[in-house]
């Protein structure tokens, strides 16, 4: 252990510590013969540890740190789970109001067309009739009508 310790330049606030520690240990109490207690065991010297299990009745422990980060990643997965859903859903809103603005706008094609249509026969007659109307005010005239039938404003 001595060539692994690094001795600080001011040893007054340091504390030592330990790395590369397993993530869970074992406490170990032998091939017991029958149910006993922990406590019992511990005066009887019986209990020692070890990185993996030895006997049925060994006991696993994780450490803190360990445990709380998978309790984080649980977490972290299921929110990102449930993010990953909210966001199928709003494509699959986004392209259902996408379709049916489709459908609204196909379905007030005819009427628009009729509408254009009206106002075509408006302006025909209006530059054949009308000749004394500048070209100017024929075109606003005409710009009123296609509003009026079509339900847009100017």
């Amino acid at each position: 252990m001595g060539a692994l310790t690094k001795e600080p330049a001011d040893p007054s606030g340091y504390e030592p510590s330990v790395t590369g520690s397993p993530e869970t240990i074992w406490l170990v109490y032998g091939d017991l013969e029958c149910d006993d207690t922990h406590r019992e065991c511990c005066a009887s010297g019986e209990v020692t540890w070890c990185e993996d299990r030895q006997f049925d009745s060994d006991v696993r422990y994780v450490r803190e740190d360990v445990s709380e980060l998978k309790g984080l990643r649980e977490l972290a997965d299921s929110e990102g789970t449930r993010a990953v859903e909210y966001l199928r859903r709003a494509r699959k809103a986004e392209a259902e109001v996408k379709r049916l603005r489709g459908d609204l706008t196909f379905a007030a094609a005819p009427d628009m067309l009729a509408a254009l249509r009206k106002a075509a026969v408006l302006l025909a007659g209006a530059c054949a009739h009308s000749p004394e109307l500048e070209p100017n005010e024929t075109y606003e005239a005409v710009s009123a009508a296609i509003a009026k039938a079509t339900g847009c404003s100017v």
